[in-house]
């Protein structure tokens, strides 16, 4: 997956919201990027910094897309 170009799927400011997207991605086999999360963690600031994005292979963003679609963001 590094050497492939990333593609956003999913963004949120929701932590839980990026556990489930994980989680969902993980049980599909799609391997994933999240941007973001670790300095959301640091700072503790959450929309003040940005939303946290998922991203994964451009050949598996569809699939990604379809999987991630009803995940509240």
């Amino acid at each position: 997956m590094i050497d492939e170009k990333l593609v956003t799927v999913f963004a949120t400011n929701s932590r839980v919201s990026v556990v489930m997207a994980k989680s969902l991605l993980g049980d599909a086999a799609i391997e994933y990027f999240v941007k973001g999360e670790d300095l959301q963690s640091l700072l503790n600031y959450g929309i003040a910094i940005g939303p946290i994005e998922i991203q994964v292979a451009d050949e598996d963003a569809e699939d990604a897309r379809k999987i991630l679609e009803g995940l509240e963001k």
